[in-house]
């Protein structure tokens, strides 16, 4: 059988999503894990490098070796792409991004010259693949991979959301629940304002603000080492906020009229609690709450959604309030709203969960994806 290595990050495990299927064999050697798969007529023999250590070393063998990097910090430039591969003696790479970002984002720029020079870089080349979830590059190049979720299997699978445990409360103390810190200064700290002031006219006391709270264990954690994915800095650990609430308000880090498709694991979050009957009013840019939209996640505000509006999103977000005040001043009780809106909408809470499994198990591009790296 052919055999192919595969030196991957250990942070960069949307590169695992192609072969979540495959039949595999784990090894452990002197060096550290190592994992076969097995497709077709080849092995893909996969072993991880951590931290910035990605030495060909890390590989026995002495067959071709392909090298899978989020490479954002190291091209700036068309021609770093080749300087890069020279430095670590590389034949082939996989570019992903960590994040699931746009390529500006990837790149730190804006300046739409640079980003099609690196676009270009990138597309153009025979040994270099592309992972993303930006329509940036989408185009016909057979080397491009996409799928505007794909950073859901980042959080899912590598930051432990797959090991959070979704416990339903059937006891609802608020109506209404959201994160909000009006400290932030932002370049999106504007709607985020915009959208705590309009709901809180709304709901009134019926909008519970929920708060991180300090954790002093935490801060030893929060250094270099683990950086971005420790969860209290990830909105994480207070998470069981959520299920004390009927329905939360949930906004993504992009601002409203931001084209990039990018989600955190925000958006992840409120599909998860779907498990937990915890309904969910989604804010952000209208490009992606229609995409969410077409892949099969529902939010409650996606029975009030009509592009035609003026403002589409912020529409069905601010019908929704209006809907659970009506539905409350009906009924009363927080507990009542929910088992109205569970009568109602439950099958389709069940239809966002199963469509996230179904997403985390199956991987559009697994065939295509694993045939290039076997003709690299």
């Amino acid at each position: 059988m052919k055999k192919i290595n595969l030196v991957m990050p250990h942070y960069v495990s949307t590169l695992m999503w192609p072969f979540v299927n495959l039949p595999h064999d784990i090894k452990e050697t002197e060096k550290g894990t190592k994992i076969d798969f097995y497709y077709k007529d080849s092995i893909l023999s996969v072993s991880f490098a951590y931290e910035n250590n990605f030495d060909r070393s890390t590989i026995n063998d002495d067959e071709k070796i392909i090298f899978c990097s989020d490479l954002g910090h190291h091209i700036q430039q068309p021609n770093d792409i080749r300087n890069f591969q020279n430095q670590h003696g590389i034949s082939n790479i996989i570019f992903t991004h960590l994040n699931g970002e746009s390529v500006d984002c990837c790149f730190n720029t804006r300046n739409p010259f640079k980003i099609e020079k690196m676009v270009n870089a990138i597309t153009d080349r025979n040994d270099l693949l592309y992972l993303t979830s930006s329509i940036d590059i989408l185009d016909s190049n057979p080397n491009v991979f996409y799928h505007p979720f794909i950073n859901f299997y980042k959080w899912h699978q590598h930051l432990g959301y797959n090991f959070l445990n979704f416990y339903e409360n059937k006891n609802k103390t608020n109506l209404v629940g959201m994160y909000y810190n009006k400290i932030r200064h932002s370049e999106s700290s504007f709607w985020r304002s915009r959208l705590y002031y309009l709901s809180r006219c709304v709901l009134g006391d019926n909008l519970e603000i929920f708060k991180i709270p300090t954790i002093p264990l935490m801060k030893i954690a929060m250094d270099n080492r683990f950086g971005s994915s420790v969860w209290q800095a990830n909105h994480s650990s207070s998470y069981l906020d959520y299920n004390q609430c009927v329905a939360n308000i949930i906004y993504e880090s992009e601002m409203e009229n931001d084209v990039n498709d990018r989600t955190t694991e925000k958006t992840l979050k409120a599909i998860l609690f779907a498990k937990t009957n915890t309904f969910f009013i989604w804010y952000g840019p209208g490009t992606i709450f229609q995409k969410l939209n077409d892949y099969g996640y529902w939010f409650l505000n996606s029975e009030f959604y009509d592009k035609t509006s003026t403002d589409p999103v912020l529409d069905s977000v601010m019908n929704s309030l209006k809907y659970l005040m009506n539905l409350k001043n009906k009924y009363k009780s927080d507990n009542d709203v929910h088992m109205y809106l569970l009568d109602k909408y439950q099958s389709k809470l069940e239809q966002t969960s199963k469509s996230l499994d179904h997403m985390i198990n199956n991987c559009p591009f697994e065939s295509n994806f694993l045939e290039k790296i076997i003709s690299l």
